[in-house]
């Protein structure tokens, strides 16, 4: 992939449904915590989703467990109890459950939907979204009226409990845009939508006119001073539930259906998925995220959890904020084992043909051995005519032509690589560096003719160098890009840095995943002026192992991040939205 601007994607989602607030506690003995958690699955009007349900009672569980809570303090509304008036009482209850300083948790699942035109006549800062309580049917007189609307019903509602002192968290499962496709692997099982398409009685050309122009305009300055929040997706992605039949494809970590979101979520709370980077037994909004992505990615889900506020939005450092102020046990600590080879498998499990000679040439990759595909952390197969290079999740990472084995060993080799390199940066950073695509709410999908950008925060003065390993295997320094003295000063504590900061990436063939690592060094690595600018070069390029060398000698000193960026084709309508 080769990539450049900044244009807002077709449908705004869900993030108009995070506007609450979060306040510091007055202490550790003083702070109470309250959750009102909703759950629906069995819907009356539309079609039914199995893992809300199961959802609330494990999110319920793992409050109780691990982070403090007490159960008489947390309401639960699931299925016919999940009325629009049932939710908004709740909602305004939380008032009278608290006092200024306590800890608030709210936490939705269940389906969830966008109406851009139906629902705001003016550009909303990432949209405006709407939940589905159970009471809700499409074909009422206004079925607008129905929803929960995150600009019209949860921001007065967590306006209010910004004004009453509190600190609140706000988790959302559910889904509130159109489809963005990906490329997955056509053999994949189906995950069933958490979103609901709703119907319009608007003309078509006056809709196209509001997409159009929600898409165009800049996003609605962001309007709190601490607000705290992650949903299951970005805009344009939809988000998924784990049904009782795809339970031995993806399982979840109850054995339940789930909302895949949810399961992720629930892992890294309840410790099974180590999120704790900088190993201080707590977790921050930061980790948090970086934690759920990075399992998400692995099942190949097709949707990324995002926060709020977005990294460029983070001006008072909220990413740091940890989650609630005491857990009842540490936080998982990241692995620090050795990494060993990225371990390659046959999807097929008889590779023959291209695929026996491109096995032979995997073996001959550095840091790469062929391997059973229940421990692969890539599998290989041939489908019409092509290598196809996949993660376990069954998310495509490349198509090769059949013949060109050296072009699907270079895949290999990037991959590797980038594993050790990532393990290296994982085992020696003190935390996570806040990182993010602008605009973010693709979720890392960008399609060819798009643009991109790239958003970091340090949380202290650091010099910044951003990696690229494209599609291809090639790798490219692009910060510093050019070597300007301005690239190679340090960042200031808590500054926003755009790369590039003057003109964004034009996203270009070839498709597939590029991979970036970003690393923030507290002191200025003295190899950096040498990386500066170079561009498509091999891993196996010695002038590479200065990256290597920088991560062992700034041990417990660096700050990192990484991302997958994915290139899609083109957009019908040649258009970003």
């Amino acid at each position: 992939m080769w990539f450049t601007s900044r244009v807002m994607c077709r449908e705004s989602i869900a993030a108009v449904l995070l506007f609450f607030s979060v306040f510091m506690p007055l202490s550790a003995e003083a702070t109470g915590r309250v959750a009102l958690l909703v759950g629906v699955g069995t819907y009356t009007h539309v079609n039914k989703l199995e893992g809300p349900a199961n959802d609330v009672e494990a999110m319920r569980g793992v409050l109780v467990r691990r982070w403090g809570f007490a159960e008489r303090d947390i309401v639960t509304l699931v299925d016919a109890q999940a009325t629009k008036s049932a939710v908004m009482a709740q909602l305004r209850a939380l008032e009278g459950r608290t006092k200024s300083g306590d800890e608030v948790f709210i936490y939705f699942s269940g389906h969830g939907t966008s109406a851009a035109s139906s629902l705001d006549n003016h550009p909303l800062p990432h949209g405006t979204g709407a939940f589905l309580p159970v009471d809700f049917n499409p074909k009422g007189a206004n079925p607008i009226d129905g929803l929960i609307v995150g600009r019209t019903d949860l921001r007065p509602a967590f306006l209010a409990l910004e004004r009453a002192g509190l600190r609140v968290w706000f988790i959302t499962d559910s889904c509130f845009s159109g489809n963005l496709a990906r490329s997955l692997y056509q053999q994949r099982p189906r995950l069933t939508p958490r979103m609901i398409a709703l119907p319009r009685a608007d003309d078509e050309g006056r809709h196209a006119a509001d997409i159009a122009r929600t898409s165009v305009a800049p996003p609605e300055p962001y309007p709190y001073r601490e607000v705290i929040s992650v949903t299951a997706s970005a805009e344009g992605e939809v988000a998924q539930d784990i049904s009782a039949p795809l339970l031995p494809t993806f399982p979840t970590l109850s054995g339940k259906p789930h909302g895949a979101f949810t399961d992720a979520m629930l892992r890294v709370l309840d410790g099974n998925v180590p999120a704790d980077a900088n190993g201080d037994g707590q977790l921050d909004l930061a980790e948090i995220q970086a934690a759920v992505s990075g399992f998400m990615a692995s099942r190949a889900y097709g949707h990324a959890p995002q926060r709020m506020p977005s990294v460029a939005q983070d001006a008072g450092n909220l990413g740091a904020r940890v989650f609630f102020a005491r857990a009842s046990g540490a936080a998982a600590a990241l692995p620090r084992a050795a990494p060993g080879p990225l371990q390659v498998a046959s999807f097929d499990d008889s590779p023959t043909g291209p695929l026996a000679t491109l096995f032979e040439q995997v073996r001959s990759v550095p840091f790469a051995a062929s391997a059973p595909r229940a421990t692969a952390d890539v599998l290989l197969s041939i489908e019409q005519g092509q290598i196809v290079v996949m993660t376990p999740g069954l998310d495509i990472l490349k198509r090769i032509p059949a013949g060109d084995t050296a072009a699907a060993a270079r895949k290999v080799e990037q991959l590797a690589w980038t594993k050790r390199l990532w393990h290296l940066a994982e085992q020696n950073r003190r935390g996570v560096l806040p990182w993010s695509y602008e605009p973010d709410q693709r979720g890392g999908n960008f399609p060819v003719g798009c643009t991109v950008r790239f958003a970091a925060r340090a949380d202290r003065e650091a010099w910044l160098l951003m990696l690229n390993v494209d599609s291809d295997g090639k790798v490219s320094v692009l910060y510093p890009g050019s070597g300007r003295p301005a690239e190679l000063t340090a960042l200031k504590a808590g500054e926003l840095k755009l790369i590039p900061d003057n003109e964004p990436i034009k996203v270009m063939e070839p498709q597939g995943i590029d991979i970036q690592i970003a690393l923030a060094f507290d002191q200025r690595p003295s190899q950096l002026a040498r990386l500066a600018g170079l561009a498509g070069l091999a891993p196996s390029d010695q002038r590479l192992r200065a990256v290597f060398d920088m991560l062992e000698s700034s041990r417990g000193r660096f700050t990192a991040a990484k991302s997958d960026l994915r290139t899609l084709p083109p957009s019908k309508s040649g258009e970003c939205i």
